[in-house]
């Protein structure tokens, strides 16, 4: 069926909006459509711009073509679940059953790699016309198992200098146990061949001949062929190298390339080792400024048996030095941060690791938006190679403004002035303000990414602010200043430390009724905070992200200054795990523990630094702060708690998501014995609308045990996930 559905936009800026989204918008339909049985659906859009009435018309053309309904019989291995994620209808569609012929083969791989193959799959399909003219295209996948194919044992002959357990440890045809599920594969048989002839001549054994004999017996009870493996070793004579050598090497000295290389005199013999060797070596000469180099191993045998004389056949090719570096395109940029960078100076000889490496530093300066770098003489392998960088600068001033409502400060309003190269020396200033229902805050900061000309990013910042959370009978008053050291690695780990110094002034919102914390808490407060973090991050996207995990763990070492009650260490623990079993479907699992200790055995510590729970950011459906309170209906804080939390996240299409959850919690270690210690629980759900910047949505959460004269449940209206 086609339809067509039309949309008017009010044009202007809008209107190189609409141009650049349309794409975006007719994949997100056609995704939807794919994800709900429609894998040949077709969508084209008409737009008609008119100028003076300042709108534009689009017109959505959606044909819609037949329903798909799979079926599958004959499968007794894999539900029909399992193998219907094998039709990747949703992202590729079904032009001429090109995804469809594609799945039957996914099918028979997955087979195959169970341990059926002489598996047959085979498909039928008609077209039918339904209710309302709706055609349905009915397509029945049979699946002929066969007999599966299992190792019942498996043995070596002919190993006299390697046992069993050795040689087993390469090979992959197994008997079924723990870690194996017993399939027999020809292929990785062969693999598994391959890789005991490969140890063999690692450990000087080059003449090695290994084979495999497979003998078959019949189990037609359980409709199983039964496989016992026997791997043949010819081992050969051990040889080991009499003498390495060096032709031709020239740009590095001969102790410097031994010292490299894993063959060496009066060691096994290895031709996978020579291969690795010419690498190494060959990696060390160009940078050395020889980019051309070649180096080849041959191994030569003299009449005495069982040794070899190895020789590296270098080449060095042209000596290569870089010439002159051109910068182009940095208009505010001062160019010392760009040789900085690269740091390639003119003379030196050429490094191709260091080229490349100046291209990834610059790529990775925050005031450019892009860097092109073209050289000139390498492939006419000349001897000095000229550097043309152009570069792409961002804007440097920025302005960024908001304002809205959301359930943890209720109303609030921000703004934020920034400079992203301040004095064109890559750094970033900002000065920004926010002010809401439960406060304001005010802070001025600078970032430089190159700390004392390290890779570590240092920020410095001085702020103030003044918040009363909700649900709270106090407030406090902060002035302070932090410097942040970050060092980021290439395995997504983060290493980080923190120095602050804080002026605290507690103060109780009803000033009538001070409590049992006047003394010290409600003093002006002065503190030193140490605090080192590490943290992981694998996940695939900051704003919305579907696979991986991040982690962080984090410790303040509080010192108070005089004679505040702060001192004290402060862990905090967190996890988040994302996994998608489905295209439109992710879970979202998060747990975060904190705990904090005093210095002093009987120390008071303040309300304004124990742990409070509830609300939007961890157990939805309390309020703010009110997982545990008082018989006055006062939050109570302590010095640990727990939260966890499973979230599903289910995609409905045109950037609506619905989301399913299950929250817990509990504080414990309270100046008070009033509250609850246990785990207090809520379930729930809502709507999230993802926009580029995050999402945007709605949460009911219930209260699986609610307490006398306490809500059944909590609305919450939240920007960003939670975790």
């Amino acid at each position: 069926r086609t339809h067509v559905y039309k949309s008017s936009f009010l044009i202007g800026e809008g209107r190189r909006l609409i141009r650049e989204k349309l794409d975006d918008d007719i994949d997100n339909l056609i995704r939807f459509y794919r994800t709900r049985g429609y894998p040949e659906v077709k969508i084209t859009a008409e737009t008609d711009f008119d100028e003076k009435k300042k709108r534009a018309d689009v017109r959505f053309i959606i044909d819609e073509g037949p329903f798909y309904e799979i079926r599958f019989q004959g499968n007794e291995t894999f539900w029909s679940s399992t193998l219907k994620k094998s039709l990747d209808f949703s992202s590729r569609g079904n032009v001429g059953d090109v995804t469809l012929k594609r799945g039957l083969r996914a099918i028979r791989e997955k087979y195959h790699q169970a341990g059926y193959p002489d598996v047959r799959v085979t498909m039928k399909s008609e077209t039918v016309t339904k209710k309302r003219g709706r055609k349905a295209r009915i397509v029945v996948i049979t699946v002929e198992e066969g007999v599966r194919s299992l190792v019942s044992g498996l043995e070596f002959s002919g190993n006299h200098s390697f046992d069993r357990e050795t040689l087993i440890k390469d090979v992959l045809s197994r008997p079924s146990g723990l870690m194996n599920r017993g399939v027999f594969l020809q292929q990785t048989l062969a693999e598994d061949v391959g890789a005991v002839a490969a140890f063999y001549r690692k450990k000087g054994f080059s003449n090695v001949k290994v084979k495999e004999q497979v003998e078959w017996t019949a189990d037609m009870e359980n409709r199983t062929r039964l496989a016992r493996i026997m791997i043949h070793v010819d081992e050969g004579e051990k040889i080991l190298l009499r003498s390495v050598r060096f032709s031709g090497l020239q740009g590095l000295n001969r102790k410097d390339a031994l010292a490299l290389l894993s063959q060496k005199e009066g060691e096994c013999y290895s031709s996978e080792g020579v291969a690795e060797d010419e690498k190494k070596l060959s990696a060390a000469v160009s940078e050395k400024g020889y980019p051309h180099v070649t180096v080849k191993g041959t191994v030569h045998f003299p009449d005495k048996t069982g040794l070899a004389d190895l020789v590296y056949e270098v080449k060095e090719g042209p000596y290569v030095e870089v010439g002159k570096i051109v910068y182009y395109g940095n208009f505010i940029t001062d160019e010392k941060i760009f040789e900085r960078e690269t740091e390639l100076k003119e003379g030196d000889y050429f490094s191709l690791v260091k080229y490349l490496e100046a291209q990834r530093n610059m790529r990775d300066i925050n005031a450019l938006n892009s860097v092109e770098f073209k050289e000139f003489g390498l492939k006419e392998k000349e001897g000095r190679v000229d550097i043309l960088a152009s570069v792409e600068e961002k804007k440097p001033y920025y302005f960024q403004a908001a304002l809205g409502y959301d359930t943890t400060q209720n109303r609030y309003v921000n703004a934020k002035l920034g400079d992203r190269n301040l004095f064109g020396l890559n750094k970033e200033a900002w000065v920004s303000q926010e002010v809401s229902d439960i406060g304001y805050r005010t802070e001025a900061g600078v970032t430089e990414p190159r700390f004392l000309g390290t890779r570590i990013s240092s920020t410095l910042n001085v702020y103030a602010e003044k918040i009363e959370e909700l649900n709270t009978d106090f407030g406090t008053r902060t002035y302070g200043s932090s410097i942040n050291l970050s060092r980021e690695f290439s395995n997504n780990m983060t290493l980080a430390l923190a120095f602050s110094y804080q002026f605290k002034d507690q103060y109780q919102k009803d000033a009538g009724n001070v409590g049992q914390q006047e003394d010290d808490a409600f003093d002006g407060r002065h503190m030193f905070i140490t605090s080192p973090s590490v943290s992981y991050n694998s996940t695939d996207s900051f704003i919305r992200p579907r696979k991986g995990l991040y982690t962080i763990f984090t410790v303040d070492f509080s010192n108070a200054l005089g004679d505040a009650p702060d001192d004290f260490f402060k862990y905090h623990v967190q996890a988040r795990y994302y996994y998608s079993p489905l295209s439109f479907l992710t879970l979202a699992l998060r747990a975060r523990y904190g705990y904090l200790e005093p210095i002093s055995v009987n120390a008071d510590i303040p309300n304004d630094q124990l742990f409070y729970l509830g609300g939007a950011t961890d157990v939805r459906g309390f309020d703010e702060n009110l997982l545990r309170f008082d018989s006055e209906g006062d939050p109570v804080g302590g010095r640990e708690f727990f939260t966890g939390s499973l979230e599903a996240r289910i995609d409905v299409g045109l950037n609506f998501e619905i989301t399913c959850f299950y929250d817990t919690g509990k504080v414990e270690k309270t100046n008070s014995d009033e509250g609850d210690d246990g785990f207090r629980s809520s379930v729930g759900t809502g709507l999230r609308y993802v926009t580029p910047i995050g999402p945007v949505g709605f949460l009911y959460g219930l209260k699986t045990s609610p307490k006398e004269n306490e809500a059944r449940g909590n609305l919450h209206f939240t920007i960003g996930y939670s975790f």
